[in-house]
């Protein structure tokens, strides 16, 4: 199985980048790299975002920490910011 064979199917999954790095046997500043030409290529090719916004591998998931919120489920960003990863 070729890296591009793990790389692929884990675009759409919540996973940081060190979890794909340990999968494919990379640095994750490479998976990063990697993710963020992806996600640029496909807002080329669909400027509208629909594909790029289905690209999760590396998403931050942060955790509730208002003392107001009594969670601790994580928390959806709504935006990616291409300049932070």
């Amino acid at each position: 199985m070729s890296k591009l064979d793990i790389f692929l199917p884990l675009l759409s999954q919540p996973f940081p980048f060190a979890h794909a790095a340990a999968l494919m046997g990379s640095l994750p500043e490479d998976i990063k790299k990697r993710v963020l030409a992806i996600r640029l290529w496909l807002l080329r090719i669909d400027p509208s975002g629909e594909w790029e916004r289905r690209v999760r591998l590396g998403g931050v998931l942060p955790s509730c920490t208002s003392r107001h919120c009594n969670s601790t489920k994580p928390v959806r960003r709504k935006t990616w910011n291409l300049q932070d990863g």
